[in-house]
């Protein structure tokens, strides 16, 4: 989500500039390994009030900046595809937007709706934040088109390519998982 913030900051996405410069705090403090450290022992201070012992040891040895930095590089290419897909959508409906906004967008909009914790996956909140920010960003050119109904219609898209994913690959792993058990079941031969 750092990423795609820092993309919407260079992208141009229409944010107001307090909001821009919380964003980019957030987004640098985010991708700093101490900042991992900080939140790691404020974690540990709540933990022990609920005595969680395993969980205490791992957060306890820290966090390793090459491991840190690493994760961070897989994350960029975890968010990368999910900003193109609601761009290839957009652009499928005859809109103009440059694919820093689309990415940016995505990013935040997913950030949005995790942190309203009634709905589940962000239902709601996220489209509506997509929608939100994509809408001054986006121009259509389609005949009988309005830039609204553009940017409504490749949120609920998004939403449902990503539930279809999500279901997908739940149904791949739960096959695999099977398959895997009836090999460790089978006699060596």
């Amino acid at each position: 989500a750092a990423v795609g913030s820092l993309l919407g900051l260079v992208s141009g996405l229409p944010l107001p500039s307090w909001l821009l410069l919380l964003i980019l705090a957030a987004a640098v403090a985010g991708m700093l390994p101490w900042a991992a450290q900080l939140g790691a022992a404020a974690l540990v201070r709540l933990l022990r009030t609920r005595r969680v012992p395993a969980v205490l040891s791992v957060l306890s040895g820290g966090v390793c900046a090459r491991a840190w930095w690493a994760a961070h590089a897989w994350m960029a290419v975890t968010w990368l595809p999910y900003g193109l897909s609601l761009w290839l959508l957009l652009t499928g409906f005859d809109a103009q937007v440059r694919l820093g906004p689309a990415l940016a967008t995505f990013a935040l909009a997913w950030v949005g709706g995790f942190l309203v914790l009634i709905a589940p996956a962000g239902v709601g909140p996220r489209d509506a934040i997509m929608a939100a920010l994509l809408l001054p960003a986006v121009s259509v050119t389609g005949d009988g088109l309005t830039a609204s109904s553009v940017v409504l219609a490749s949120a609920v898209a998004s939403r449902l390519t990503t539930t279809v994913g999500d279901v997908v690959m739940a149904l791949g792993s739960l096959a695999v998982r099977r398959a895997m058990r009836r090999g460790e079941s089978a006699p060596a031969g």
